[in-house]
């Protein structure tokens, strides 16, 4: 397998009409996403956004890059929070978000193992990185991983509420509407 720098993935992107993601040298296809996948990664949206005016934050949806440069390794989140002055990879025509704060991963039987054993990981090693959430599409159960003194945490919700970044967020909300 042909391994192609980040110019060649980018240019990639540019010409190729999809969107796909790399890691490490490897161009990766995204899978079109499902309708239980559109809609709870809306409802994550709609519900941070009510507290991203009051706090001055900016939330992206799934159209931005993000670059994590100790693992080499482009992505789009479903979601991407920034409590701070965001700051870009500037590369002639493409942006690429360097410092989120929290990111949203809403996955897929099909998308779990990548995003658990490749993405998350590579999200936590971000300094600027309070929290990544890994939300299913196929049954009510959310994790949230944050650091608390440098150290890797873990919760997980099938019901009930539960905070990222001092917003209050409910399971049932997150998941209403939606069919499995």
């Amino acid at each position: 397998m042909r391994n192609f720098t980040l110019a060649e993935y980018f240019q990639y992107e540019r010409t190729s009409g999809g969107k796909s993601e790399f890691f490490q040298g490897e161009i990766l296809t995204m899978p079109n996403n499902s309708a239980n996948h559109n809609l709870i990664t809306a409802k994550l949206i709609s519900l941070f956004e009510k507290y991203a005016a009051e706090k001055n934050w900016l939330v992206y949806a799934s159209d931005m890059r993000f670059f994590v440069p100790l693992c080499l390794m482009t992505t789009y989140p479903d979601l991407m929070i920034l409590a701070e002055e965001p700051q870009y990879q500037e590369n002639e025509e493409d942006y690429v978000l360097l410092n989120p704060s929290v990111v949203v991963e809403v996955y897929s039987n099909a998308t779990e193992i990548y995003d658990r054993a490749i993405k998350l990981p590579s999200y936590l090693t971000v300094s600027t990185m309070k929290t990544v959430m890994l939300v299913c599409e196929t049954e009510k159960h959310i994790e949230i991983y944050y650091k608390i003194d440098n150290e890797h945490c873990c919760d997980s919700f099938t019901t009930g509420d539960f905070e990222v970044l001092n917003c209050k967020l409910n399971v049932e909300q997150i998941y209403s509407q939606i069919h499995f």
